[in-house]
């Protein structure tokens, strides 16, 4: 346990250069005296293990539950009258559709449709939108968000943007509920898939809960103010079914759940056409109104996906390079490229990233923003062999879609998945697609 004084001065210098010149979150102390080996990572110095080792973290994970410090994100407040047609003019969800305390995933892109990052926006039951984005993309994103935000109020618009220095902490595995429940002054059943509420987390006021994750398992993102974000994650650690984990085990967990990095999987030069994120495009948005940055992807008839006859059936064991279909082996000397394959932690055949056909799955929420960081940092190779095919359900109209219609093998040998995120799986999984 570190002392208050130590918790003050880390709050205090928590975005201070490390020796290396990166910054540090507010739990750099406490991974260091629990034994984290820390890497650079998006400008960052951040745990990639800790001592028990990647596999036991990954495992861990997957059967009790892990805390990942996820600090590095961007967190945004944007405030003003104006603040959802401020957001709508640059992402592709339907951001005047959520509800108070609902989020959602969406991207943000450029007037070609290129994907400049994906984000979470959340409409809390205050004054502001609160959105979440990649680490490695916070430059940009504030640029993108700051020069709209500019040219909004010159045109007599009321919207302004506040970045929050909050920690942030993610806590998955299908022990979530339990630990936190016993934290929280509400109910946690009352918090569904991509919820959010402000609320006390073990005596820590300010905080706000999110139920969302980059596992594949049950979570929550709880923001917290940076002078409480030690004390709130060593009560967390005290119970015995919580171990903290680093981005080794992150990566594994979201390549095993098929859900995509940016960086490696998208970048501006994809469209959510391409990449298989037609979902994340509201209905609304669709109209021939709507503006160019929603358009432009679904505009050319190149631009759709392949039809769900032209995805081959592999068997697990021979996903790789050469079993890509002619269409995606022009790909295969680009960024998306990976020659290597190694095993699964928690099934039982070999893995492979989830971008197959230029279709990956993106969900909350990684915050690498450079899919070339994450692989230095973890010793991973998170390149583009397809999963197989029994991995991806079209939706309508033969497009791949997102979470809530995805059946993974994500379980442990012989159990279905808790969420039914499971190859053949009969039932429509506990958190269904919010976006």
């Amino acid at each position: 346990m570190l002392r208050a004084g130590c918790r003050a001065a880390l709050a205090r210098r928590h975005l201070s250069s490390a020796p290396e010149g990166l910054k540090q979150t507010p739990l750099d102390a406490l991974h260091r005296a629990r034994g984290g080996r820390m890497v650079p990572f998006a400008g960052w110095s951040l745990p990639v293990q800790y001592g028990r080792g990647h596999l036991e973290s990954h495992l861990h994970t997957r059967r009790h539950c892990s805390l990942f410090d996820v600090s590095h994100m961007l967190q945004t407040r944007v405030y003003g009258r104006d603040r959802v047609r401020f957001l709508e003019s640059l992402v592709v969800g339907d951001i005047a559709e959520l509800r108070p305390g609902q989020g959602t995933l969406t991207l943000l892109t450029n007037e070609r449709g290129g994907i400049v990052d994906d984000l979470i926006v959340t409409n809390t039951a205050e004054d502001h939108l609160y959105v979440v984005s990649n680490a490695g993309c916070a430059d940009k994103d504030r640029a993108v968000m700051e020069g709209r935000a500019a040219e909004l109020r010159a045109a007599g618009g009321d919207v302004h943007l506040e970045v929050s220095d909050n920690a942030l902490l993610a806590l998955q595995g299908p022990s979530m509920a339990q630990v936190l429940q016993a934290g929280l002054p509400d109910d946690l059943t009352k918090l569904t898939f991509m919820t959010s509420t402000a609320t006390t987390v073990f005596g820590v006021p300010g905080c706000r809960v999110t139920r969302c994750g980059y596992t594949g398992e049950d979570g929550v993102e709880i923001s917290v103010p940076a002078g409480r974000a030690v004390e709130l994650a060593e009560r967390l650690l005290g119970c015995p079914e919580v171990w903290p984990a680093g981005l080794a085990a992150r990566d594994s967990l979201r390549l095993e759940a098929g859900l995509c990095l940016y960086g490696n999987d998208i970048d501006e030069s994809t469209t959510p056409v391409e990449a298989g994120l037609l979902w994340t495009l509201g209905r609304c948005r669709l109209r021939p109104t709507a503006r160019p940055r929603v358009q432009a992807p679904i505009a050319s008839p190149e631009a759709q996906p392949p039809p769900p006859t032209q995805v081959p059936k592999l068997r697990p064991q021979l996903r790789g390079l050469k079993h890509r279909p002619p269409q995606c082996q022009a790909r295969s000397a680009g960024p998306h490229a990976s020659p290597k394959r190694r095993p699964q932690p928690s099934v039982p055949h070999r893995e492979a990233p989830a971008h197959s056909h230029g279709l990956p799955r993106c969900s909350h929420h990684h915050g690498a923003g450079e899919g070339e960081a994450k692989a230095e940092a973890c010793g991973a190779d998170i390149g583009g062999a397809p999963p197989p095919a029994a991995c991806r359900h079209p939706g309508p109209r033969g497009h791949t879609r997102g979470h809530g219609d995805q059946r993974l093998p994500l379980s442990l040998p012989g159990q279905e998945h808790r969420h039914g995120l499971r190859a053949g799986c009969a039932q429509p999984p506990r958190h269904h697609a919010h976006r």
